[in-house]
Order: structure tokens, then C-alpha cells, then sequence
């Protein structure tokens, strides 16, 4: 199969090292995901307490029906310009960036405006038979303009995002974040109470959009430019839009696929048990903290490889470094899983442990490539494969969550979210080794589950007598990090090249560099103590 649309393929030799680039931007898309996740998190926390129960209940279904519309006018169009961008950047095209910017912001809005036109005419209607709440009407229409605001807001990150300017990413989604809470904060606090929230959640995109047009390499792009005048180009919009259909029809799937487990749980567990899978599937969100910014950072990257063999040394070096962070953190959810559920949730929910730790298991599959592996077919213009991933998992998740949580309830959908996320992963390393030719390193990879997995058990047989929560989360974690921080570079996951390529990583992260320095020499003392010196 050919790749989809993919104008830039011919490039020129690329000057430096994917890998770091795509690493450096990781940090600042962590850094900035970090920061706003901890901030909405805090906000919601303090909004939740200042409207109640009932007002809180009301704010959260308010934003739905223009979420709603978001995903279903996300035609994939910015996907395919961050993919876009990022090749013609590295051919210095700056008149065909521009363009392809404007086409898609054009576009794009133009969509979002008879998406909000559309929903505020029926948003009576919307109100009532999809919140079953008419009375929401007055909310709901405040919420809507947030399809215009944030679809904007997609359009301009997705521009960054192509361009390399990972650092402004960050600083508009912390930016956004800030925005929204404190505003909506201060709006109840000065009496307005449900709106005030409503208020806040629309401004934070408003400020953010306005902020993001402020930018240099975001106005430069708006103007047209040398012999390329038009603010339009029809057939530009057409090989986005090419390259972009099947991602959109993979989020449909994807939404798809989670929205039929609810129905399943609706169907064969307790109000209480799906609030224990509801609150066990949060994790997620904090493991997504973590992948999102390298799968993120890897999409331009793939796009300016040269060809499918330099697109697989960056996937294999991703995957290595991607195993390297995410297992621990699997490991440890594992490990702390009771304390974890009922320090965050309370006793109520301890029952969900049980829960938590078999969904953990979902995580271990991120280590061989589940989050990336769609960056890798994205970025080399290969999306149709993208679509058909998507369509394996659901085409294996109907059958099996029915027949398993009709037998084992909340196990059994776990267990078909595992087997689901296992035959897209197969499908998706499979077609990338038969097609592409690129392959991850099975004996890498074995040393970073084997340390990661000899770390866990180590910590499993030390007992933990604190009766606090906390005490024996931060006990069992610095004890399990201590433990993998050796055995990582005792098995070989972590060797003499890693350490060096690490270094010019966080070379441009002044924060923390001499952190990561002290980090660094212990790995390499213990590397030569250990007789590991070979730099591969």
C-alpha cells in the first residue's frame, strides 16, 4: 500500500538527530502536559467543592453536547498539516507551509462555525434528548462556542507542532489551563456560580487562541506569501484531507469501542462496580501523561525521515526509551494499587484494587509500542493502516467484552480491553514489519521487562508495616526505583550509549539538567562496575 497524500516525501538530507529533537520536544510537551493536568486537576477539585454535587453535575454535562461536535467535525485535517509542515520545513518551503496553514485554519473554522450554528439552533433540542435536562439550554449554548475556540486552538497547536516549537505548545496549554480555572474560580466566588464555571471554561480557549495568534512563526504564516498569494488552495485541502479521513475514522472507532464497554458494564455490573472501573481507568490518564508527549513528538519526526530505514532506527531508539519510562510506572501502579485506590478514592473503592492491577497489565503493552506505533504510520503518510488497527481492536473487543463480562463482569471487560489493545498492537507491529520493513529488538526490549520485572519483585517480598497510605506509597516507590536504577544497567537495559544519548537530551533542560547529570553518573559508575563498558 502507498502512503496516503504525501507531497513533502521527496526531502533532502536531515541535518541532525531525530531521536534527540524528538526527545527534547517529549520534555517541553511533558512539562506542559504535567502542569495544566495538575492545574485542571486542582481546579475541578476546587470547583467540584464551591458548586456542589448538583452544580458540579450540571457544569460537567453543559460542555458535553460541544465535545460532542468537536470529535465529530475532526476530520483529521491537522494531523495531516503537522505532517505536512514538519516535511516541508526541512525543504525550507515556507511559501507551501503557509498555505497549507491557511487552507486548514480556513477549513477548519468554517467547519466549527456551521457545527455551532447548527447546535445552537437545536441546542433546546440537544439539551433535552441527549442530557434529558432542558433546563441546561441557557449553559449549553454558552458551552458551544468552544466548538469554534477549541477547534482553533487544534489548528494552531498542529502548526506548532509541525514547526518544532514544542516550548510554545507547553506554554499555551499551561496558559489555557491557569486561565480557565482561575477565572472560573473567581467568577462563583464572586456569585455566579454555574455559570461562572461555564464562563471560565470558553475564556481559557478564548485567552489561549488569542495568545497562540500573537506568535511569530503563527503570524509570519497567516500572511500570504511570495508566489503562493492565496488564502485557500483546493488542492491542498484535498491532500490533507486524504491523509487525514482514516485518522478521523480511527478516533470514531476508537470512541466507538469505549463508549460500547460502557454499555456492556451498564448491562452486567453494579452502579458500585462501574464506579470501581470508572475510577480504575483514571490511571490511565496519568500514564498518558507520560506516552502522549513522545507519541506526540514522534509524529513530525517520522515525517521528515528520509526513508522507512531511518524511520525505523528512530522507532526502535523510541521504543527502547519509551519501555525504559513507562514500565516502572506500570509496575509501580501495581505494586501500590490498594494504596493508590483507596488513598484517592477512600475505603469504598477498595475493592477496586483488584481491578487496577489487571488493567495495569494494558500498560505493559505500551513498552512494545502501542502508543506510537500510529505516530509512525502518520508521520510516513501510511494512515489508511492507522484506520485498520483501530478496526481490529473493535472487531475483537465486541464479541469478547460481551461473552467475558456476561461470565466475570468487571475482570472480564478488562480482560477483553486486553485482548483488544494485544491483537491492535500484533496487527500493527506486523504490518509494520511485512510492509515497511521495520522491526523493535525482542532482546532490548526482554532486558528492560526482565529489570523492570526483577525490580517489582524484589520490593514484593520486603515487607511494608506503616498503616499510612502515603508511607507506604513513597516506601515502596523509592525502594522499587532504587532496585530498577540498578538492575536496569546490571541486565543490559540500560547501557553506555543510552546514558551519552540522555545527556544531550537534557543538555537544553537547564531545570533539571544537574539532576539528571547525578542520575546519569551512578548509571555509568554502575555500568563499568558491573564490566557492561560496551557503548552499544
Amino acid at each position: 500500500m502507498q502512503p496516503t497524500s504525501n507531497p513533502a516525501s521527496k526531502s533532502p538530507v536531515i541535518s541532525g538527530n531525530l531521536g534527540v529533537e524528538s526527545a527534547r520536544g517529549s520534555i517541553h510537551l511533558f512539562a506542559g502536559a504535567f502542569s495544566s493536568t495538575l492545574i485542571n486537576g486542582l481546579g475541578l477539585i476546587v470547583i467540584a467543592r464551591l458548586l456542589g454535587a448538583k452544580g458540579y453535575g450540571i457544569y460537567t454535562l453543559s460542555t458535553l453536547p460541544s465535545s460532542v461536535m468537536i470529535l465529530l467535525i475532526d476530520l483529521g485535517v491537522n494531523i495531516a498539516l503537522t505532517a505536512y509542515c514538519a516535511r516541508l520545513k526541512v525543504r525550507g518551503d515556507h511559501e507551501s507551509i503557509s498555505t497549507a496553514f491557511r487552507t486548514a485554519l480556513t477549513f477548519n473554522l468554517a467547519l466549527s462555525i456551521v457545527a455551532f450554528l447548527t447546535a445552537l439552533i437545536f441546542s433546546r433540542q440537544l439539551s433535552e434528548h441527549l442530557l434529558a435536562r432542558p433546563e441546561l439550554t441557557p449553559y449549553v449554548k454558552i458551552c458551544l462556542a468552544t466548538i469554534i475556540l477549541q477547534t482553533a486552538f487544534s489548528t494552531l497547536t498542529a502548526l506548532l507542532l509541525g514547526m518544532g516549537k514544542t516550548q510554545a505548545i507547553a506554554s499555551l496549554q499551561l496558559a489555557q489551563a491557569l486561565t480557565k480555572n482561575i477565572l472560573a474560580v473567581a467568577l462563583i466566588l464572586s456569585g455566579l456560580e454555574v455559570l461562572g464555571a461555564v464562563i471560565g471554561y470558553v475564556a481559557g480557549y478564548g485567552f489561549t487562541v488569542a495568545l497562540a495568534l500573537t506568535l511569530k512563526p503563527v503570524r509570519a504564516l497567516l500572511k500570504p506569501r511570495g508566489n503562493d498569494p492565496h488564502i485557500f488552495s483546493l488542492s491542498k485541502l484535498k491532500q490533507m484531507v486524504a491523509y487525514g479521513i482514516p485518522v478521523y475514522g480511527a478516533n470514531i472507532l476508537n470512541n466507538a469501542s469505549q463508549q460500547y464497554q460502557r454499555v456492556i458494564l451498564a448491562n452486567y455490573a453494579s452502579d458500585a462496580e462501574v464506579g470501581g472501573f470508572s475510577a480504575v481507568v483514571n490511571f490511565s490518564a496519568l500514564v498518558g501523561v507520560f506516552t502522549a508527549p513522545i507519541a506526540t513528538s514522534l509524529l513530525p519526526s517520522f515525517s521528515k525521515s528520509r526513508d522507512t530505514e531511518e524511520a525505523g532506527r528512530l522507532f526502535r531508539s523510541s521504543l527502547k526509551y519509551l519501555a525504559l519510562i513507562v514500565l516502572p510506572i506500570t509496575m509501580l501502579i501495581m505494586l501500590n494499587s490498594k494504596d493508590l485506590i483507596e488513598l484517592i478514592y477512600g475505603p469504598g473503592f477498595s475493592f477496586s484494587s483488584t481491578y487496577l492491577s489487571l488493567y495495569s497489565l494494558t500498560f505493559l503493552l505500551y513498552g512494545l509500542g502501542a502508543p506510537i506505533i500510529p505516530s509512525l504510520f502518520n508521520g510516513l503518510g501510511y494512515t489508511r493502516r492507522t484506520l485498520e488497527i483501530a478496526l481490529t481492536g473493535l472487531t475483537v473487543i465486541i464479541p469478547s467484552a460481551l461473552l467475558l463480562a456476561s461470565a466475570m463482569k468487571v475482570p472480564g471487560l478488562i480482560t477483553a480491553i486486553i485482548l483488544s489493545q494485544l491483537a491492535s498492537l500484533t496487527y500493527g507491529l506486523w504490518t509494520a514489519r511485512k510492509h515497511l520493513q521495520i522491526t523493535f529488538q525482542p532482546r532490548s526490549l526482554f532486558k528492560i521487562y526482565l529489570a523492570a520485572l526483577l525490580s517489582a519483585v524484589l520490593v514484593f517480598l520486603i515487607p511494608t508495616p506503616y498503616p499510612n497510605h502515603v508511607a507506604r506509597i513513597v516506601l515502596t516507590s523509592s525502594a522499587y526505583l532504587v532496585a530498577y536504577a540498578i538492575l536496569a544497567p546490571v541486565t543490559g537495559a540500560l547501557k553506555l550509549k543510552d546514558l551519552d544519548d540522555l545527556a544531550e537530551v537534557f543538555n537544553s533542560t537547564p531545570l533539571i539538567k544537574p539532576l539528571m547529570n547525578l542520575v546519569l553518573n551512578m548509571e555509568r559508575a554502575i555500568i563499568v562496575l558491573v564490566g557492561r563498558q560496551s557503548p552499544d
